[in-house]
């Protein structure tokens, strides 16, 4: 499997973070940074959130055809269509769509964005992957929503915190008992290695080993970089915004 940890330049999407979509035409995606603000949380409506607004223009993209999620930390993924444009998505934390100018939106800060891209149906997906989804194995749950064969997939694992930050407790080591590969005993610590996980669900969903990469980058290491939840407790949340879609944005609204 192949692991790429150098650093980019996320924000110059698609030619930036997973060697397996560069060249692919039509796919447009990508993430923000600390530098672009905090993205709000889908609860109030997409068009009102200013900073969502301003990185999307950056991105040539109209925020009127985003569609987003409510994030309640589940491994549900939806299908969503043309009709969904500007919504957000109750009770979801994935989206999947084949339908050109629309583009799929998560917020992230500590938990793994996961870009799908299906090479035959040209259909792609986006989830939100913290742990508690992890363990719901909603990367598995994407896959069966794109459809199609498995092995036509591509998967991109984009920036989360990584195992050398990922500390957990006793009370929850049960929920990772089927991924002794992931658990990492540092004296009295625990730490769990979510991408290795999610790269395990990956396969046993039928994809192809050489389709999933991950950017290894960590959310807690890079503080200039990325919001961290977990390292800087923020009494609202600050997150990054990742997105993915088909076809360019006709129109953007400035």
């Amino acid at each position: 499997m192949r692991f790429f940890g150098r650093m980019y330049s996320l924000r110059m999407a698609p030619k930036n973070m997973f060697k397996n979509f560069d060249g692919i035409a039509g796919i447009k995606y990508g993430i923000s940074e600390k530098s672009d603000g905090a993205m709000e949380p889908a609860r109030n409506g997409l068009v009102g959130a200013d900073n969502r607004r301003k990185f999307f223009v950056s991105q040539k993209i109209d925020l009127l055809n985003t569609v987003s999620v409510e994030q309640p930390h589940s491994a549900d993924v939806v299908k969503v269509f043309g009709k969904d444009r500007n919504k957000i998505i109750p009770e979801a934390d994935g989206l999947v769509t084949s339908e050109k100018n629309l583009f799929l939106t998560i917020t992230v800060a500590d938990c793994f964005p996961i870009y799908f891209y299906n090479q035959v149906s040209k259909s792609v997906g986006i989830v939100h992957s913290g742990w508690r989804g992890t363990v719901g194995n909603i990367a598995g749950q994407a896959v069966k929503a794109m459809g199609g064969k498995s092995s036509d997939i591509i998967a991109g694992i984009g920036p989360g915190i990584q195992a050398c930050h990922f500390e957990i407790k006793e009370d929850v080591l049960g929920k990772f008992a089927d991924y002794p590969e992931a658990i990492i005993h540092r004296g009295k610590k625990i730490f769990i290695d979510l991408p290795k996980i999610i790269s395990r669900q990956l396969i046993e969903a039928g994809l192809n080993i050489d389709n999933i990469e991950s950017v290894g980058q960590c959310t807690f290491c890079e503080k200039e970089k990325f919001f961290s939840y977990r390292r800087d407790k923020p009494n609202q949340v600050e997150a990054m915004i990742a997105y993915i879609g088909l076809g360019p944005s006709n129109h953007v609204i400035i």
